[in-house]
């Protein structure tokens, strides 16, 4: 009996002993528990922190498209404030202009099924009826476990943007309309004298399709004096540049001829206006260059005139003092 009663004793101890254990344990997984729900607390309210203060409009959505969350800048961007979009599922469909919901819905689609990072641009109609052009950006949430939770997005307002890059279109719309309507061929080349635009109008001058003018090089452009010419005037404008006494905006007329695919050559009067960058510097040239070969053909034609002119002028003169010295003669004689 003493010996069952001492070894139910051990036992008791050892039970106890791994209960003890079991409690510690469970004490040491409560204290990693609160600490990583402390750390959950702090990360979201750190997220929560700069999402709040995000010029952004930030949300979040769950799987079934369900507003998890949305940030304050919602109400600058749409009209709208947070209460509004929680109570009103659709609200953040809604607001997308009819003629963008089939590009975002499209867009939502193919961001569900590949779970990859994706962006887009539509418009959206504010509470107050105004349309904004949004920058969407999203990409795929998911849980501790690996499971898709949803999409976070990111919606930026870039109508500005859009109003300067579609006046820019417009601009640039004009501008080749005008090259490509005028009889001036338009051209630009860059510091290493590849062409990077010609007009049209190289067709009617020199018998180049765009294309082919394109690929050119410069000794395939200009007659070898006229190459010479224009690197000496390349050679000058990079001088006055460096030395920083030249105005930022200037240009040089003069006279280049060029190489016509039918052998020929066609002289022009060329007007240089450098391009310059953000900082400055000239990165490309313009060029616009007006065909002046009747000019010169006529200039050469009068200056060959001139010196006929002036040689029959020499000789009529020469024949005059002939002509006085033989009667001066003549009458001596008598």
């Amino acid at each position: 009996m003493a010996g069952d009663r001492d070894k139910t004793r051990i036992q008791l101890f050892e039970d106890v002993k791994v209960l003890r254990q079991q409690v510690a344990d469970y004490a040491e997984l409560n204290i990693k528990y609160q600490t990583d729900i402390a750390e959950l607390k702090n990360s979201q309210k750190q997220y929560r922190l700069i999402a709040q203060n995000s010029h952004d409009w930030e949300y979040w959505l769950d799987v079934d498209d369900r507003l998890l969350y949305t940030s304050p800048s919602c109400k600058r961007i749409t009209g709208y404030t947070e209460e509004e979009f929680k109570k009103n599922r659709d609200l953040l469909f809604k607001i997308i202009d009819p003629s963008d919901r089939p590009i975002f819905t499209e867009h939502r689609t193919m961001e569900k099924k590949s779970k990859v990072p994706d962006d887009e641009e539509f418009r959206i109609i504010r509470k107050d009826g105004k349309v904004r052009w949004i920058s969407h950006v999203c990409q795929p949430v998911y849980n501790d476990d690996g499971q898709y939770a949803g999409t976070r997005a990111s919606n930026r307002d870039i109508t500005e943007s859009k109003i300067m890059e579609d006046e820019l279109k417009e601009r640039t719309r004009h501008l080749e309309i005008l090259a490509e309507n005028i009889g001036d061929m338009t051209w630009t080349m860059d510091m290493d004298h590849n062409l990077t635009y010609v007009s049209p109008s190289v067709e009617q001058l020199r018998g180049f399709t765009v294309e082919e003018a394109m690929e050119q090089e410069l000794d395939e452009i200009f007659t070898p004096e006229s190459v010479e010419l224009a690197s000496t005037i390349w050679e000058e404008e990079l001088a006055l540049e460096h030395s920083k006494k030249a105005p930022r905006i200037r240009s040089r007329i003069v006279q280049l001829e060029y190489l016509c695919k039918d052998g020929s050559t066609v002289w022009t009067e060329s007007n240089l206006t450098p391009i310059r960058d953000i900082s400055g510097k000239i990165t490309e040239i313009l060029g616009v260059s007006r065909n002046i070969t009747s000019r010169k053909i006529n200039a050469e034609t009068l200056r060959q005139s001139e010196i006929e002119t002036q040689g029959i002028e020499t000789l009529l003169r020469d024949q005059a003092n002939q002509t006085q010295l033989m009667m001066k003669k003549l009458q001596d004689s008598e």
